[in-house]
């Protein structure tokens, strides 16, 4: 079911979930109150929640070198003489099944062991940076959490790109051209050096000579050396001046960042981090960074922000962190 900012009541709750640290304020336990009470769904969300966190006693949280939280911290925002919801029925079930889904988030064995392209080629664990060559000596460099696969033929070389990011570096073949292929649409070479960003785009930046960009929609476009584009299925944006250096930072093991919104800042972080990293605040996801952060020091990262933007890192163990408004 969707809330009115555009989440599900379910993911909501998840949210709120994450505030039941210590450190949610009074302000945040009164906005908690006012969720729940709003709506008989909204209570519903969070005994499920409850529920579920009580009922992973059998998982054993310093097998997973986690901190799980007592139930004390979860009154927190419940308070303690508030009866828990009760669910019953078929349609309850059924409204129990969809908040099991979302909430399997908070069971860590499952985040820890469930990995999207598990059956890729290749590809890149989650802070890991590795490079595959392959068979006509072209050289891939995978970025964190990077899924590839490949498929060449005596006609055609294809990689498709499934998530991630990657630094391609094509040999030439005059008989076979080079294509990396998206969800998106599709990049044609025959021998040249260029990165690729999937996010809610395909970013395509040329460090030498050029590349051909068509949409899935149709559209082309030539990129020279030093250009970028971005594209999606529909269109192909103008090409624009591509900084390499700072495109290409992560194969340096930085994260480089020129007046971005902080919403998309915090999408690159996640390919950097275990674990859930949330946003409580629209405004601030607006807002826009300017900064270099290294890949490994990704708590060190959301501390900076925080403190620059009037932000507050809340930490519920090590898999779940939430930046909200002070």
């Amino acid at each position: 079911m969707a809330a009115k900012n555009g989440h599900s009541v379910e993911d909501d709750a998840v949210e709120w979930f994450v505030l039941r640290d210590a450190s949610a304020t009074d302000e945040d336990r009164e906005r908690f109150l006012a969720w729940r009470d709003a709506d008989p769904v909204h209570a519903r969300a969070w005994g499920e929640i409850e529920r579920l966190w009580s009922n992973l006693d059998h998982v054993s949280p310093q097998s997973l070198g986690l901190r799980r939280p007592g139930r004390e911290n979860v009154s927190l925002l419940m308070p303690s003489h508030t009866p828990p919801p009760h669910v019953v029925g078929r349609r309850a079930l059924s409204f129990g099944s969809r908040v099991s889904g979302a909430a399997l988030v908070l069971c860590a064995l499952l985040i820890w062991a469930w990995m999207p392209h598990s059956f890729a080629d290749y590809r890149s664990g989650i802070g890991e940076r590795r490079t595959v060559l392959l068979d006509d000596h072209s050289e891939i460099e995978l970025g964190s959490a990077t899924a590839i696969d490949v498929a060449f033929s005596p006609t055609h070389r294809e990689v498709r790109l499934l998530e991630g990011e990657a630094f391609f570096t094509v040999a030439k073949d005059a008989a076979r051209p080079f294509i990396v292929a998206t969800a998106q649409g599709e990049i044609e070479v025959r021998g040249t050096a260029f990165n690729v960003k999937i996010t809610d785009a395909v970013a395509v930046a040329v460090a030498e000579h050029s590349v051909s960009v068509t949409s899935a929609g149709g559209n082309t476009a030539s990129v020279q050396q030093g250009k970028m584009v971005r594209f999606d299925q529909k269109a192909v944006s103008p090409a624009s001046n591509a900084d390499l250096d700072a495109i290409q930072a992560w194969r340096r093991d930085q994260l480089v960042f020129i007046d971005t919104p902080l919403e998309a800042v915090l999408a690159d972080l996640r390919r950097y981090r275990v674990g859930r990293i949330d946003l409580l605040s629209a405004v601030a996801g607006q807002k826009r960074i300017t900064a270099v952060f290294e890949k490994n020091r990704i708590d060190d990262a959301l501390d900076t922000i925080a403190e620059s933007l009037d932000l507050r890192v809340i930490r519920a163990t090590s898999l779940f962190t939430a930046l909200v408004a002070n």
